[in-house]
């Protein structure tokens, strides 16, 4: 039987793997200072291709020896046998989370999954989830239908997730309910949107069914990030409650 206090780190760890936080910044001294004012509240961190091409795979392994899952997000899409290649290399590293452009189409994506597979097998890791990129949170134009196909291309590939904006999940909800919803573009409502046209609160993402959050600039440009991640935390776990009401 479980203590009190066991229970409490369950739960903590559970809301902390809701949140990740976009890692993008280009210094290995940024990076692990930032790690450690926000590993209390945040269980994710997503390396993008700024950080990870300035820093290569000696992020991964840091991020990882500070106790974040990380969350690879690279967008393969290229010919299916580079993306197997690529993927198996990326699933050597032991993350958790890796990205996989949707619009490469169905055999990419299969050999995408087969590849990430391979390789997390190799690291000794069997909680790995490749990421279907259904469409890009700047993109204002691509249509709801474009959108389902994306997405159940994703499920037909073997993919584990999808990432696509808050906004969408209503309309991917019966195709991909078996499915990990990543959600970009999580912004507090008097944040400045920047570049991102579809973007939605934490408690707005997370009762409309999603099931990882990313956050970037509230967190990373804030002047307290821990305060900041603080900030998002309290309102997933929040969020996460009313939906239990």
């Amino acid at each position: 039987m479980k203590s009190e206090g066991s229970n409490f780190m369950d739960t903590n760890e559970k809301f902390r793997n809701m949140l990740a936080v976009a890692f993008d910044i280009d210094s290995r001294e940024s990076a692990l200072n930032l790690a450690k004012e926000i590993s209390e509240f945040v269980g994710i961190a997503k390396v993008g291709l700024e950080l990870f091409s300035s820093l290569g795979p000696s992020i991964v392994f840091e991020l990882l020896d500070h106790g974040f899952k990380v969350f690879l997000d690279l967008k393969l899409h290229d010919i299916p046998t580079t993306v197997n290649k690529a993927a198996k290399v990326i699933g050597k590293m032991g993350i958790s989370y890796t990205t996989l452009h949707t619009v490469g189409g169905l055999e990419m994506l299969q050999a995408g999954v087969e590849g990430l597979l391979e390789g997390s097998i190799v690291a000794g890791n069997d909680e790995v989830f490749p990421l279907g990129v259904t469409v890009l949170t700047s993109d204002k134009n691509a249509g709801e239908s474009e959108l389902l196909y994306r997405a159940n291309l994703a499920r037909q590939s073997g993919c584990k997730g999808i990432v696509c904006s808050g906004l969408d999940l209503k309309i991917v909800e019966n195709a991909v309910s078996d499915l990990v919803k990543v959600v970009p573009g999580i912004r507090d409502a008097d944040d400045l949107p920047d570049d991102q046209a579809r973007i939605m609160t934490p408690g707005e993402a997370i009762n409309s069914g999603a099931s990882i959050l990313v956050v970037g600039r509230p967190i990373t440009k804030s002047a307290d990030p821990r305060m900041a991640s603080e900030k998002i935390y309290s309102q997933i776990v929040n969020a996460f409650k009313e939906t239990l009401n």
